[in-house]
């Protein structure tokens, strides 16, 4: 059993009372206050009676409080700012271990000095940081609650597998992913599983991007992709895991790296139309969904891109490739030169167009054979589906761009 912390509260406004105080009623086998001290006497008399403090151990302020010996085990300073400096040091000179109200300071210095004493003397300061009511906070719990954004935690345990399991799965994955994949194949909760151990190795992978000296912006941009696919597939499958597990191991591998509106993978490109039996290196580039394709932001994400595969991640590339239903050709039927699509199109040299149908995958969210299945709720949707249904196709266009990027 923990023991019982015994805490002298210094301060007795609405963070003091209200909010620290009433822990000791919460859990009494961890928490007593034994001595209490503010200005307002009738505040003094209120928590006194409330948490049963002898009045011996009621003062009318911090420092008389600090004066007495040590009365306590934590003394909670929850007093004005400008106060907690001076009554911080001399109560921490007098034995106590302390909690700290927000902001520590209003002068760094005093924070430094606060620091200095607390390692001087072996004392732990704790400094609450309590936002839980503040509008922003609030609206950002609202958020997570709806699942509008992030992988709920529930999803990734849902999938959670031994220690020993996940060890044999893990050497597979290094060593033979093919097998890898057999493996997660055979497990029943074959999605499930994918994800829990996608989202432990791709915590587990910040160290490598680290000291690869890859930005945190990069690292979190990069495996923002999980939740895409997260949810993609709940949706198909009503199953909160990791479908296209073979797609999404490649961040935790270093494979692919998103700057900006795009991803880049590092790949090597054969193709009879483009050089007949060459092999050439190319940053393959891929697009992420959810957000708008905005043509400055593609070529800011080119230019990153240069810099990023000469200084950070060095890799000699011939050129930036990509295939996709956005570079099919088909497309300038169905949209005005001015739209997104066709300019990010405009920025490729597209040399083929491959049979697919990824673009009623990515524009209705399925595929299927009877067209007229298809929602009609976009403009794109209605082009798209009226385009389809006089017998036409829409593949996927293969474009490159030189090593420089696009004009």
């Amino acid at each position: 059993m923990k023991k019982q912390v015994t805490v002298a509260l210094a301060g007795l406004g609405s963070r003091g009372k209200d909010t620290y105080a009433p822990a000791a009623k919460l859990f009494p086998d961890r928490m007593k206050i034994v001595a209490i001290a503010d200005i307002d006497p009738a505040k003094v008399k209120e928590v006194a009676d409330a948490y049963d403090v002898p009045d011996e151990s009621c003062f009318t302020s911090a420092e008389e409080m600090i004066s007495q010996p040590k009365l306590a085990d934590v003394m909670f300073i929850t007093t004005q700012d400008q106060q907690h400096v001076g009554q911080a040091i001399k109560a921490m000179e007098k034995g106590y271990d302390l909690l700290m109200e927000k902001p520590i300071s209003p002068d760094l210095n005093e924070c430094r000095e606060i620091i200095r004493v607390a390692k001087k003397l072996n004392r732990t300061v704790v400094i609450c940081h309590v936002l839980r009511y503040t509008p922003f906070y609030q609206e950002v719990k609202r958020i997570l609650k709806s699942g509008q954004i992030g992988l709920p935690f529930e999803a990734a345990e849902a999938g959670r597998i031994p220690g020993e399991k996940e060890a044999q799965l893990r050497k597979l994955f290094e060593e033979d992913e093919p097998s890898f994949y057999q493996a997660l194949q055979k497990e029943k909760t074959e999605y499930q599983t994918a994800l829990y151990l996608y989202m432990k190795w791709g915590a587990e992978s910040y160290p490598s991007y680290k000291e690869a000296g890859i930005s945190d912006r990069i690292y979190y941009d990069t495996f923002r992709d999980m939740e895409i696919w997260y949810r993609h597939c709940l949706k198909e499958t009503g199953i909160p895991g990791m479908k296209q597990y073979q797609w999404t191991s490649l961040p935790i591998k270093r494979k692919i790296y998103r700057l900006g509106r795009l991803q880049y993978e590092p790949s090597r490109l054969k193709d009879e139309n483009w050089e007949e039996g060459e092999e050439i290196p190319v940053l393959e580039v891929h697009i992420p969904e959810g957000e708008p394709l905005d043509v400055q932001a593609v070529k800011d994400s080119f230019k990153e891109a240069a810099g990023f595969f000469e200084e950070v991640v060095s890799y000699k590339y011939d050129g930036f490739h990509c295939e996709s239903w956005l570079l099919s050709p088909q497309l300038h039927n169905l949209l005005s030169k001015q739209s997104n699509i066709l300019r990010f199109q405009d920025l490729f040299f597209v040399y083929n167009e491959i049979p697919a149908r990824q673009a009623e995958e990515r524009v209705f969210g399925k595929v299927t054979d009877r067209i007229e299945e298809y929602p009609e709720d976009t403009s794109l949707q209605r082009a798209l589906k009226a385009y389809l249904q006089k017998g036409n196709k829409v593949g996927m266009g293969c474009g490159f761009i030189p090593p420089e990027g696009p004009d």
